[in-house]
């Protein structure tokens, strides 16, 4: 992160990056539900994109843990049990608990000035009380934490929970 005010290359996403942040987002927003399977044709059309991307989109969501691929049978998005759901916060606690130590170690003003802005945004949400907004900040508020530590390899870990 460069010093404050200095413009900076913006980030160019490729069209699998952005397809499957849109997979991402439809799945953590219930758009795409819980056991819900996936077929290419609609999808791609929905998207308005070809299915070489659409597959190697899906194929990252499988190795980040989102859709699970059945033999025969095709892709579906997961369905998380209370189990699942309990070794996920086990996993990003480990990971956050981490961040923590090094931000307490490396760049504690940089951290504290980042987080403060991320938990301002999670209050105005809270005061107004629109839950989609809050459960963005939130996740906002977690992504902050982990890469204000300064790992790369911790922060994409925990992406993948996240």
């Amino acid at each position: 992160m460069g010093r404050l005010g200095e413009l900076e290359p913006v980030p160019r996403k490729s069209t699998v990056e952005i397809v499957s942040d849109e997979l991402r987002s439809a799945i953590m927003y219930g758009s795409l539900e819980p056991g819900a399977q996936l077929g290419e044709a609609e999808l791609a059309a929905r998207l308005g994109i070809s299915r070489g991307p659409l597959r190697e989109a899906m194929q990252r969501l499988v190795q980040e843990g989102l859709l699970v691929s059945e033999p025969h049978r095709g892709l579906f998005v997961i369905t998380l049990d209370e189990g699942d759901v309990e070794d996920v916060y086990l996993a990003r606690l480990a990971i956050e608990r981490e961040a923590c130590r090094l931000i307490m170690d490396r760049n504690r003003g940089e951290a504290v000035a980042r987080l403060t802005e991320a938990l301002e945004a999670l209050v105005a949400a809270a005061r107004e009380r629109d839950r989609v907004a809050m459960s963005d900040a939130d996740q906002a508020f977690h992504e902050v934490l982990v890469s204000s530590s300064g790992s790369p390899r911790l922060e994409r870990m925990a992406h993948t929970l996240l």
